[in-house]
């Protein structure tokens, strides 16, 4: 699908928690990459994106070792809203809830 300049939105850092899960997430965007890691570097990931905001909600493909994780996003002022499924999961998530396959982060603009 389209890359659409909403990357302009996303390009830089953001701190913030995932949903049910712990806090301390960082998520760093440049034109092409993404780096998401917790605080302790315990558990990143860098890879690819590529995102479709013609959608509703706004959709992302997350690239990490050859696999791919489909999401959603939003972005509402400073506050980016993701929900990516597990890598290999075929589908997309469809809101932002966690469930048994799908991780929701909430992040505010450094």
């Amino acid at each position: 699908f389209p890359t659409c300049n909403q990357n302009e939105d996303l390009i830089g850092t953001w701190n913030g928690y995932e949903v049910n899960g712990s806090s301390g997430w960082a998520a760093t965007f440049s034109e092409a990459q993404l780096l998401v890691s917790d605080s302790f570097y315990v558990e990143w990931n860098i890879g690819n994106y590529s995102t479709n905001t013609s959608t509703t909600p706004n959709q992302i493909d997350y690239t990490v070792d050859g696999q791919v994780s489909l999401g959603i996003f939003k972005i509402e002022g400073n506050i980016l809203t993701i929900t990516f499924n597990e890598p290999g999961v075929s589908t997309r998530p469809s809101s932002f809830f966690s469930t048994s396959t799908a991780r929701t982060f909430v992040f505010t603009k450094e």
